[in-house]
């Protein structure tokens, strides 16, 4: 990294299909409609019908490859070859479980499969925390995330960091001055616009 403009940018939802690819491997596996629309982040209604821990269930899809599988939201994708056209530092931060080694290699080896644009790849829960920590923070250099998950975007927001948000049932409750929501590629790429993030 030299010092230019960063994004920080979310996988699950936001590049990979991944509601969609959990809800398919939950048919498949154990015959339950886990609804991709429902308000619910985690698909608590369809997982309690399993009668297995969740965190079970979810380690189950890891161990099956299921992140190595998702499928890729080509809208956001396009916006993120966009950016980088533009200058932008692109880093990849994801809640997604590091320890869990299936979890990590199955990670780069989607972004590498699917040539997503990045220059770097990061793990934690505490998106936030992670951002405030990091070099890009120090030198006041993060332009703006992108995240589905209400917990991030709010936290980015009311840390005065701009977070574009794909949107779902799950996040269309989310109301801040700096969360933006958006449904395609030229509402994303107009909002950069407007809020000068892009030429």
């Amino acid at each position: 990294w030299e010092g230019q403009p960063v994004a920080i940018v979310d996988i699950d939802d936001v590049l990979a299909n991944f509601r969609s690819g959990f809800s398919n491997w939950l048919r498949k596996k154990f015959s339950v409609e886990a609804n991709v629309d429902s308000k619910e982040y985690y698909f608590i209604t369809a997982l309690s019908k399993i009668n297995l821990n969740s965190e079970y269930v979810f380690k189950m899809f890891l161990d099956d490859e299921g992140f190595a599988n998702l499928t890729v939201d080509n809208s956001n994708v396009k916006l993120l070859h966009e950016l980088k056209s533009q200058g932008y530092w692109i880093h990849l931060l994801t809640a997604r479980p590091e320890e869990e080694l299936q979890c990590l290699y199955d990670t780069y080896y989607w972004v590498t499969k699917n040539n997503i644009p990045c220059n770097a790849i990061s793990f934690s829960p505490e998106k936030f925390r992670w951002c405030a920590k990091s070099k890009y923070y120090d030198a006041n250099k993060i332009a703006f995330a992108i995240d589905d998950a209400p917990k991030h975007a709010e936290d980015y927001a009311k840390h005065g960091i701009k977070c574009l948000v794909p949107e779902k049932p799950y996040n269309e409750h989310l109301n801040h001055k700096d969360i933006f929501h958006f449904n395609t590629y030229r509402q994303a790429v107009s909002i950069l616009e407007r809020e000068s993030l892009l030429g």
